[in-house]
């Protein structure tokens, strides 16, 4: 059977990938907060064996031939977080092949009101552009080299 012509999946294990979905993501958010500043440092054994877990669930939504051992958990917390996000890739392309197809009755904005967000947009990023410009205006008046103490007097304490 082509893929495009996949049968749906049961609601049960829609339901286990969206749980999965939402574990991975929270896990790969708290991961890469720490690797950016630490990518090197090796991850706790509790996140490491959370990681196992998940990782080894993620693979019921591989594709049948790449379904086979188990996933090797990167000790660092970059490695780590590498890992997870693919598994995030792999859930999202899982998600696309069996997503109903999209029907255009099933849009829930008419035209005018996607022209009108389209326009409040417009509207926001250009006063975002502004506010930059005037930021950088008042800053090329601001002494680059003076110290915080001379921004900010301190008082001395009373005797």
């Amino acid at each position: 059977m082509p893929q495009s012509q996949s049968r749906a999946p049961s609601a049960a294990r829609a339901t286990r990938h969206e749980a999965l979905r939402a574990s991975i993501d929270t896990l790969l958010t708290q991961v890469s907060a720490v690797a950016r500043t630490r990518p090197d440092q090796a991850a706790a054994p509790v996140v490491v064996a959370l990681a196992a877990d998940l990782l080894f669930e993620a693979r019921e939504f591989r594709p049948r031939g790449e379904r086979r051992g188990l996933p090797a958990v990167a000790p660092d917390l970059s490695g780590l977080a590498a890992q997870l996000g693919q598994a995030l890739a792999m859930l999202d392309i899982w998600q696309a092949r069996h997503a109903p197809p999209a029907d255009a009755a099933a849009d829930k904005y008419s035209d005018a009101e996607i022209a009108a967000m389209r326009n409040k947009l417009a509207k926001r990023v250009e006063q975002m552009v502004i506010e930059r410009e005037r930021e950088r205006e008042h800053a090329k008046f601001l002494p680059s080299n003076q110290q915080v103490d001379e921004i900010y007097p301190r008082i001395s304490a009373l005797d």
